[in-house]
């Protein structure tokens, strides 16, 4: 695992789904473990927490915290000092040498530059949005 963080839950679990959008939205890189599908991050959690199957259950640098809600989870960044990773168009037309995609950044148009900026993904959105916006009208226009 190559992350400070790491969660290990189910997709059908409501929290363990609130503290992986947490993590996405903010930025923090994390390792997601299904314990339905993997059986040693299953054992994992049922040695954790006295052979019950509880979860999620997050490990924040070798902290181990069981079912913690969005709130205790952004406590126990801080106290680690864990930063949001920035992508910046330099990095991300690095890695799309290496591979077809970075992980988050696959659909976003990339820039070689000598300029570090970060990659503004909310204005991908908002150009997305604008045209499905116009495409309702088309639709509408049709009727």
């Amino acid at each position: 695992m190559a992350s400070d963080i790491q969660i290990y839950g189910t997709d059908w679990c409501g929290l363990t789904r609130e503290l992986r959008e947490y993590l996405m939205r903010s930025r923090f890189e994390y390792d997601y473990l299904n314990i339905d599908r993997d059986d040693d991050a299953q054992q994992f959690v049922l040695h954790m927490n006295d052979g019950r199957r509880r979860f999620p259950l997050v490990v924040v640098q070798h902290r181990v915290v069981t079912q913690p809600t969005v709130a205790i989870l952004q406590r126990i960044i801080r106290e680690h000092a864990l930063q949001p990773v920035v992508r910046t168009a330099r990095h991300i037309a690095r890695h799309a040498e290496q591979g077809p995609a970075v992980s988050g950044f696959s659909r976003a148009r990339v820039v070689k530059d000598d300029r570090e900026t970060p990659l503004r993904v909310s204005s991908v959105r908002r150009a997305r949005a604008a045209q499905a916006k116009r495409s309702m009208k088309l639709r509408k226009s049709w009727r």
